[in-house]
């Protein structure tokens, strides 16, 4: 991956995952499911930005399922910068406590249900943040990002 071309954006927009049929031309199992480990711990530790994306996988890769996670390393290659730091805070030092969450309604083609994400800052900081497939259906984007935002920051982010 060290000559591949950058990409801006880890994600294809306009590309749905669906789970594959009999006729899918299948990836090899052991060498894709490594690559969406490795993207997963990634996107554990400092890269938030692909956490959405590199969960978006199944068991049974298809040719699109591994030219998506080629995408994601292409986008990875392209922005080495980026990333969380590790940095500690001392009691009362900050106090401005910023969240943001979005959800992509009814985006899985193959139930419907949404994905919804959320990211809290201090001090200009990312703190906490969670990408999540929802469990049911919304019934609008507001309800499927709000519902799993607010009992974040409800429970968890109180000092």
């Amino acid at each position: 991956m060290e000559e591949a071309k950058s990409i801006k954006t880890p994600v294809n927009v306009n590309s749905k995952l669906v789970k594959a049929s009999e006729e899918s031309e299948s990836a090899d199992q052991g060498l894709y499911q490594s690559a969406v480990g490795s993207l997963l711990y990634l996107s554990s530790r400092t890269r938030p930005d692909i956490v959405n994306s590199a969960a978006r996988f199944c068991s049974n890769p298809t040719k699109e399922h591994r030219t998506a996670v080629k995408r994601i390393f292409r986008y990875l290659r392209g922005t080495t910068q980026f990333g969380l730091l590790h940095v500690l805070y001392a009691k009362g030092e900050y106090s401005d406590l910023i969240g943001y969450s979005d959800a992509d309604w009814a985006g899985d083609c193959n139930d419907y249900k949404s994905t919804t994400g959320y990211m809290f800052q201090i001090g200009g900081t990312a703190v906490t943040w969670k990408s999540k497939k929802q469990s049911c259906v919304a019934l609008s984007t507001a309800e499927a990002a709000l519902a799993s935002t607010a009992q974040e920051a409800t429970s968890n982010l109180s000092v």
